[in-house]
């Protein structure tokens, strides 16, 4: 969706064998098959926001950065799809904020699963403490993108 976004403002009918109405539903078919996996109520509060039953934040994090591309895009007209995306979007940077590490030699981090949520069959793949380039770079461009689109200018700015 981010190279859709990308793609879009120079688009040519002529030029692709898809059209760019064409694009634009497959976009929204992505993007409410991601809304449709976001966890939005959970035994473990911790889990509302992320996309995943244990907790991974990096799937989190690039659902967010796809569904906020989309939004510079998706026709203002996709009024109920833009709002779900909106509040989606808030849901996963809320979440990857709890999931941040906070204290220690790693704080800042962002580890690959919330802290305290590994089951024993997880631990075995994944440490809390396992920090990489990756987890902390799709964290970074999730929140960057939402601060850009909603918090910057008192949030009175709007995605197109």
């Amino acid at each position: 969706m981010i190279a859709t976004a990308k793609l879009l403002p120079s688009f040519n009918d002529a030029a692709s064998p898809a059209s760019r109405e064409e694009l634009i539903q497959h976009a929204r078919a992505i993007c409410k098959v991601m809304l449709a996996e976001q966890i939005t109520t959970a035994d473990d509060p911790r889990l509302v926001g992320g996309f995943t039953k244990v907790g991974l934040t990096t799937p989190t994090a690039t659902r967010i950065e796809g569904l906020l591309a989309a939004l510079e895009f998706l026709p203002r007209v996709d009024t109920a799809l833009r709002a779900q995306i909106e509040a989606a979007a808030k849901r996963g940077v809320e979440f990857l904020l709890r999931a941040q590490i906070k204290s220690g030699p790693f704080a800042g981090g962002m580890p690959a699963v919330m802290p305290g949520l590994l089951s024993p069959v997880v631990k075995a793949q994944v440490l809390e403490s396992e920090v990489r380039i990756d987890y902390v770079q799709h964290a970074l461009c999730a929140w960057l993108r939402y601060e850009n689109m909603f918090l910057r200018d008192g949030g009175k700015r709007r995605p197109n």
